[in-house]
């Protein structure tokens, strides 16, 4: 799986310790000590999430208001050493999804998966009328199917949905094709498809940006998925598309 950027802002090496020791690998770490930094960084990498440790008492690092107004589609967590109520409710009027006490550091993985989740509005398999559960179904399938709903923004192709489930790729194939479900690579093109589909309806990203908050490894692949499923590329889509919504 490819991995993702998680900008961290923060002052505190006890705090990047404990940060790490919870995370998993599938994420990598850019650290600053303030939140402007976190700038430049976006435009280079694919940032996931931006977490920013708070200490009580460190109001310069409260001035974040504009910054997250900016960069409103990426998810924010702020850690509170000493839990300040006062800091909190600033946290929540200033656009930050998720406000955890230091002492729930634990937690902080799956903080990270929900509000990514939320904040891009993650694709379901019942969106391309497959449903996970049906009977008919597997044990493989089930399986491949709730990793790749779960995993698509991190999965690059089957093979990883194979080793992830202890089979071989040829196995997986065979076992889509005879219950007459799209093969496993198309699914994930789908859901990666898809996802692009609905960031586009952000404004302030760019397609560099959507291709990689889709999934995407690189720009050309997603341009390249666009072509295959509409015989256009992703700008042109995007603006017929918003065309055909502002002529409903």
């Amino acid at each position: 799986m490819k991995d993702k950027y998680i900008a961290v802002v923060h002052r505190n090496s006890d705090f990047i310790r404990t940060l790490k020791y919870y995370l998993s690998n599938g994420y990598s770490i850019i650290e600053k000590s303030k939140v402007q930094s976190v700038q430049q960084e976006i435009r280079i990498n694919p940032i996931v999430c931006i977490i920013i440790h708070l200490e009580q008492g460190a109001q310069q690092d409260t001035h974040f208001g504009q910054f997250k107004k900016r960069f409103s589609h990426i998810p924010c967590i702020a850690v509170i050493t000493s839990f300040d109520m006062e800091l909190a409710r600033y946290c929540g009027s200033v656009g930050i999804e998720c406000v955890l006490p230091y002492e729930k550091m634990d937690c902080i993985g799956d903080e990270i998966t929900r509000i990514c989740a939320e904040k891009h509005n993650q694709v379901s398999l019942a969106e391309l009328s497959i449903d996970k559960e049906n009977p008919v179904y597997t044990a493989i399938i089930k399986d491949a199917l709730f990793i790749m709903e779960r995993d698509y923004l991190k999965i690059l192709n089957s093979n990883e949905i194979a080793d992830l489930i202890e089979v071989n790729e040829c196995t997986l194939s065979r076992e889509f094709y005879k219950s007459g479900l799209p093969g496993p690579k198309r699914i994930l093109m789908y859901l990666k498809v898809q996802q692009a589909i609905k960031l586009m309806q952000n404004k302030g990203l760019n397609i560099r940006e959507i291709s990689s908050l889709s999934g995407f490894t690189e720009e050309k692949r997603m341009a390249e998925c666009f072509h295959r499923m509409f015989g256009m590329p992703p700008g042109e889509y995007r603006i017929k598309n918003m065309q055909d919504e502002q002529d409903k």
